[in-house]
């Protein structure tokens, strides 16, 4: 496996590969299981950080399951809390009976959601109604300050569903919870309490498009919906030569993603991630004969030419400010280089040494990046071999 590295270490990355045929897998399991003994048999991904079982529960209407989040209006002013919940909020789960599917809707528009609660009143349809009261919101001690928008206290009683939190994205994962217990259980849930908030500021998922069959938009939705609903926050497209450029229409194949479909991508509270393999793994493009200047061997770039900075300034903008322009991050990848300097940019190398001409390369691309605010990413797999080489290409690191 390699080694990640962030060149602005206050944030903690997890790049995770998540398996999606455990997903189609659950999806094909129909049986509901029994209501657990204990907390720990709590069929739940992630494990909440506490979880205690009381006694009892709840028995949820029958027919489609439609979930309404509102708020208690006697809330205290508090600037310091956001003020997401003056809406209505509606989930349909009408699609997640068992494990049929992970079509599930969310609605966050509070005129949308006040028509199908009318529409569910007026046809008969009976609903669960969650209460949301931040007055009672008392978090634990211990929490990092830059996950506490996404802590929630969720309760479930014989009678009703109690969801405590400060922000869109924890009522969010309150509600993933309660699918995934609806998933497992059905129409009668347990009696418990859960308080759960990330281990994790960032939990990611990434996928590697430049070999073989490029997924098509129905697998990425379906993918998302999994990452989503079992609590990451940002995907990655890993891409060599797969990201349609209009300036560079001989790069992609046919099949390439575009522009438009990562924007259908971004949904829930999931962000995207900038990828872009900047100096290794370019044979897909370089055995095109118009990059032959740009060439070093049939792997990598060459950095000893300006035109590959040239080449790299266009699609590393096109990519940060145009297709990725909301992400906070991009991951450079720039690993397994190992046949640097063996081509056409043999005389650069030996003159500056492979260790400065790789750190050279890495600075000259974060200063492609630097007006766009990324925070950039790479492989640790040349650097950990050598550590000081690290201060040499990372230096805003320091």
């Amino acid at each position: 496996m390699k080694n990640t590295f962030t060149l602005f270490p206050a944030k903690r990355i997890v790049l995770g590969a998540l398996l999606l045929c455990f997903g189609i897998t659950t999806q094909a399991q129909q049986a509901l299981l029994p209501l657990p003994a204990h907390a720990d048999d709590l069929c739940l991904i992630p494990t909440p950080q506490k979880a205690t079982l009381q006694k009892g529960s709840l028995t949820l209407p029958d027919g489609e399951l439609t979930i309404v989040v509102q708020l208690n209006e006697d809330k205290p002013d508090n600037s310091t809390r956001e003020s997401t919940y003056s809406e209505i909020s509606a989930i349909t789960l009408s699609e997640y009976g068992g494990i049929d599917g992970f079509g599930m809707s969310m609605y966050w528009n509070s005129k949308y959601a006040k028509k199908k609660l009318k529409e569910h009143k007026k046809q008969d349809i009976p609903c669960l109604t969650i209460t949301i009261d931040p007055q009672q919101l008392t978090p634990p001690a211990g929490i990092p300050a830059e996950n506490m928008k996404e802590y929630y206290r969720l309760t479930i009683t014989p009678e009703e569903v109690n969801i405590y939190t400060v922000s869109k994205q924890g009522l969010m994962l309150a509600c993933f919870t309660l699918a995934q217990l609806h998933s497992a259980y059905g129409d009668t849930l347990p009696c418990l309490t859960i308080e759960d908030w990330p281990a994790y500021t960032w939990r990611g998922w990434m996928d590697d498009i430049s070999r073989g069959p490029i997924p098509n938009m129905d697998f990425l939705h379906n993918a998302i919906d999994i990452l989503a609903l079992y609590k990451y926050n940002y995907w990655t497209l890993y891409t060599e030569h797969t990201l349609v450029n209009p300036a560079y229409p001989d790069v992609a194949p046919a099949d390439g993603i575009t522009k438009q479909e990562i924007e259908k991508l971004n949904k829930y509270t999931m962000q995207p991630m900038g990828n872009l393999q900047v100096l290794a793994h370019a044979e897909k493009t370089l055995r095109i004969p118009f990059y032959n200047d740009i060439k070093d061997s049939k792997f990598n770039f060459n950095p000893g030419r300006e035109k590959t900075y040239d080449y790299l300034d266009d699609i590393l903008t096109y990519a940060a400010d145009t297709v990725y322009r909301y992400s906070p991050f991009f991951h450079i990848n720039c690993d397994e280089t190992e046949a640097l300097g063996s081509g056409y940019g043999r005389n650069h190398v030996d003159k500056l040494g492979a260790d400065d001409a790789y750190c050279q390369h890495i600075n000259r691309v974060c200063d492609i990046l630097k007006p766009y605010k990324k925070e950039v990413l790479m492989w640790g797999d040349i650097v950990a071999k050598k550590p000081e080489m690290i201060r040499r290409a990372l230096p805003e690191a320091y």
